[in-house]
């Protein structure tokens, strides 16, 4: 609920959840309260990530109020983080709107097989951040996508890697 009567737009281009969720949220708009139902089945003890994006704006300028929502399914919400960046390896240049994403599991096949356990998604400087994860080991995979699916199966899509393994937290 906003302190102000809001509008919602572009939501299903604006909205990322994290982890990705199979089906997309529904949501709706009630006065000031934006109503997201979930109609996908959880993870159990893991926090996810709704971030709105600039889809949520007030009612009368249409000012975008970019919004973040998270929650467990656990006792506690994840707080550790990775961040980096992302180059295009021939140019040398950051990359913009790149998955970067975030998999326990450590073997090849996993960007044209594997939704990814978490992600973020790299800005105009190629910087990311993908948050409120748990601790532990997580191969990172860039993907450069063309159908938002989190899978590399189109031959217009660019995939990156990290050869190791990167470690969030104690584990």
């Amino acid at each position: 609920t906003f302190d102000e009567y809001i509008q919602v737009n572009e939501l299903a281009k604006q909205l990322v959840v994290s982890p990705p969720l199979s089906q997309a949220p529904e949501a709706r708009v009630k006065k000031k309260t934006l109503i997201v139902e979930l109609t996908d089945s959880l993870l159990p003890n893991t926090t996810y990530t709704l971030n709105f994006g600039n889809a949520i704006g007030d009612l009368n300028e249409g000012n975008a109020i970019p919004y973040s929502y998270v929650f467990s399914t656990g006792d506690f919400v994840d707080t550790l983080s990775v961040t980096g960046s992302v180059m295009n390896a021939r140019e040398r240049v950051p990359v913009k709107d790149v998955k970067v994403m975030l998999y326990k599991e450590d073997m090849d096949s996993l960007p044209y097989t594997t939704n990814p356990l978490y992600f973020g998604i790299t800005d105009s400087a190629g910087n990311f951040r993908v948050s409120n994860i748990s601790a532990g080991t997580y191969k990172i995979v860039a993907l450069k996508e063309t159908n938002n699916n989190y899978i590399m199966d189109s031959p217009d899509e660019e995939v990156g890697y990290l050869p190791e393994r990167v470690t969030a937290g104690s584990s």
